[in-house]
């Protein structure tokens, strides 16, 4: 989303962009026939050097004056009408500029002579121009203009005015473009909004679509079917109890967020039939503060995270492996970690996992089943851009997967 311009932070030089300030002067400038030029706070010059006299461009290029241009740091002007003489004589007029009392800057005209040269200017003139400028000088302050008295009051008093209506147009212009800007922004927030939406009815459509997995199914019947004919009915009954609560579970709840405590019930059921079909794989530890238990998120947020560590983390390993849930409460997250000793995962997953936010497609790569992008694609439906998704691959072996959603 882009910045909404506030007014009394801004300078100058950054408002008069908004607005068609130089025609504006340069329009005062013919009717005046003086050099209008427009300064910020600091005393830096925003208009064209070229609207001086050749005179003032030599002063200011040899640094000679005491003008608010060549000395800025002798030069004294205050917040509303000032007539200056510099030391060769030439008279100019600044007037301020401000927006809410704050001064932004100066609109200056004038840089003309009362009376004729005297051997006084000439003299200084030779005194302090160095020899490649002073005859340009002597010239180009013989050529000088000169400015009528009450003409300089008059123009004063004007530019006053001029002043003050450019501070209208500004502040005009300037609140425009907030309207314009938050108009832009509120039409990109819409698009993305919709973008999320078509994002988030495709996982809808994918997750009920694996809900039942075949695969799935198909092994866990005939775990049972191996049970009950090596064992007896009482685990038979077990799997099949758990299976049927995990199916009824997952009709209906695609769009649902329910608890962390009902999340890892749902988990429970899951790893029974696991851990009899692969009794000797690996083990599960939780960690899960009772404080957190009640904090909703969306269905089957943990369950896709332990699935990939049993089915792909621990597949084709030589050790026993390990896995650990843990749900807590950190500042102002919940913080749910899925950790196994598995086989790690590769720097391509990774990768496609930290372009998820950017992203409003479905991946096939990793979409098959629920996948990794259904899940993120949902948590950040319901929690736009304040969650964290991290997956980090640990120091010896294995993966660690990170869910932050905040609590308010």
């Amino acid at each position: 989303m882009e910045e909404i311009i506030n007014i009394d932070d801004v300078e100058l030089s950054e408002l008069v962009k908004m607005t068609d300030v130089y025609a504006i002067t340069e329009k005062y400038t013919q009717n005046i026939s003086l050099s209008v030029s427009l300064f910020d706070a600091s005393v830096n010059l925003l208009t064209e050097l070229a609207r001086f006299p050749a005179f003032c461009k030599l002063c200011i290029k040899e640094k000679v004056g005491n003008c608010i241009i060549s000395s800025p740091d002798q030069m004294q002007v205050d917040n509303n009408l000032n007539v200056n003489c510099c030391k060769f004589g030439l008279y100019s007029v600044q007037s301020s500029i401000k927006i809410n009392g704050r001064l932004l800057g100066y609109l200056g005209c004038g840089y003309g002579r009362t009376s004729l040269t005297s051997s006084f200017e000439k003299n200084l003139i030779k005194r302090l121009f160095s020899d490649k400028n002073r005859q340009a000088a002597l010239e180009e302050y013989s050529k000088l203009g000169f400015v009528n008295p009450i003409h300089l009051k008059s123009t004063a008093e004007i530019l006053s005015f001029v002043s003050a209506y450019l501070v209208r147009l500004i502040i005009e212009s300037a609140r425009e473009k907030q309207v314009n800007m938050y108009k832009l922004s509120l039409t990109r927030e819409r698009q993305r909004q919709a973008e999320l939406e078509s994002s988030l009815n495709e996982a809808r459509l994918m997750f009920l679509e694996a809900q039942v997995n075949p695969h799935f199914l198909f092994n866990t019947l005939n775990t049972i079917v191996q049970a009950s004919i090596i064992e007896g009915a009482n685990t038979a009954a077990s799997l099949t109890y758990a299976l049927a609560n995990l199916l009824r579970c997952s009709l209906g709840k695609v769009d649902n967020l329910i608890s962390i405590k009902e999340e890892l019930n749902h988990i429970e059921d899951y790893l029974l039939i696991q851990k009899s079909r692969f009794p000797n794989r690996f083990t599960v530890e939780a960690e899960i503060s009772e404080e957190i238990m009640n904090i909703k998120i969306p269905f089957m947020a943990i369950m896709v995270l332990v699935e990939n560590s049993i089915i792909h983390g621990f597949a084709n390993i030589s050790w026993p492996g390990k896995l650990k849930i843990k749900a807590f409460i950190e500042n102002s997250y919940a913080v749910i970690q899925v950790v196994d000793n598995g086989c790690g995962i590769s720097k391509q997953v990774i990768e496609e996992v930290n372009s998820f936010r950017g992203d409003l497609s479905i991946t096939p790569s990793l979409s098959k089943g629920i996948g990794l992008k259904n899940i993120f694609k949902r948590l950040q439906y319901y929690y736009g851009e304040k969650f964290n998704f991290n997956i980090g691959i640990m120091s010896e072996k294995g993966t660690e997967i990170t869910i932050k959603i905040p609590l308010d």
